[in-house]
């Protein structure tokens, strides 16, 4: 990266929003009530983990896969000529 300026702004304009705007504007409300929108979510991320840790098993392990020496396939198609 060329100028370091964009990071450092965006940076300090999270920091100010996080440390200062934010706890001015929410001094005076109720806290959000977001209990089943994160349920919801956390549903989402545990099913999207396992999905994704499934996937990985059949990539290798599950699909035909051995901590052995693995046979070498060669088929006729995959050799060029010339």
């Amino acid at each position: 990266m060329d100028n370091p300026l964009p990071t450092i702004g965006l940076v300090l304009t999270y920091l100010t929003w996080v440390l200062v705007i934010g706890p001015l504007w929410m001094r005076d409300r109720k806290p959000f009530n977001i209990n089943s929108i994160l349920v919801v979510y956390n549903a989402f991320q545990v099913t999207l983990s396992a999905y994704m840790f499934y996937e990985h098993l059949m990539a290798g392990w599950l699909n035909y896969y051995s901590l052995k020496c693995q046979p070498w396939t060669i088929q006729m198609d995959q050799c060029r000529e010339g």
